[in-house]
C-alpha cells in the first residue's frame, strides 16, 4: 500500500495495513497519512459518541458500489435501503441526515451502539475520516471533534482527548 493511503478498513480497533503506516504512541497503534500534520488513534471510536457523524449539517457521498453493501450489511433489499437512507441531489448518491433541534445526524448513525450501523460497508468518505483536506486545514475544529486526533507531525504532540 503507498504511504499517502490511510487505513480504510479498522476492525475492532485494528487497522488492516503495512506497519510503515503507522507509529506506536503510548502502546497505541496510530495511524498517519502523508502530508497531515497529525495522526488518528482508531481505539478513540470507542469512547467517542460519534461525533464525526453528529453535529452540522454535512453531505456524506455515496457510490452505487457503497449502497449495494450496505444494504447487505442490514439484509436489507437494494431498493428499501436506498429509499430509506439515501437521496440523490446533484446528480450525487449522498446519505440522509436526521435533524434534531440543531443536531444533524447522519441517518445510518445507531445513537444506541454510539456507532455506525453499517460499518464494515461504510462509504470511503467515512473510512478516511479524519484525514480530509478541510480537517486539514481547519485543524484546531478537528482536534475539538475527534477524540482520536493526535497533533503533530507524524502525531508526536497532544491528543485531543487530554492524553
Amino acid at each position: 500500500m503507498p504511504a499517502t493511503q490511510v487505513c480504510e478498513y479498522v476492525v475492532l480497533g485494528v487497522c488492516e495495513f503495512s506497519p510503515t503506516h503507522s507509529q506506536t504512541i503510548d502502546h497505541v497503534q496510530m495511524i498517519t497519512r502523508d502530508g497531515y500534520p497529525y495522526a488518528f488513534d482508531p481505539t478513540a471510536c470507542r469512547r467517542c459518541p460519534g461525533r464525526c457523524c453528529n453535529g452540522e449539517s454535512g453531505v456524506v457521498r455515496v457510490t452505487e458500489e457503497d449502497a449495494v453493501a450496505m444494504a447487505q450489511v442490514l439484509a436489507m433489499p437494494l431498493e428499501v435501503f436506498t429509499a430509506r437512507y439515501l437521496l440523490v441531489r446533484g446528480g450525487e448518491l449522498r446519505v440522509r441526515e436526521i435533524r434534531d433541534g440543531h443536531n444533524y445526524a447522519c441517518a445510518l448513525y445507531d445513537p444506541a451502539r454510539q456507532g455506525c450501523s453499517v460499518y464494515p460497508a461504510r462509504p470511503r468518505q467515512c473510512r478516511t475520516f479524519p484525514f480530509w483536506e478541510s480537517a486539514r486545514r481547519n485543524l484546531a475544529a478537528l482536534i475539538r471533534e475527534c477524540p482520536g486526533v493526535v497533533a503533530g507531525e507524524g502525531g508526536s504532540g497532544r491528543r485531543s482527548d487530554g492524553h
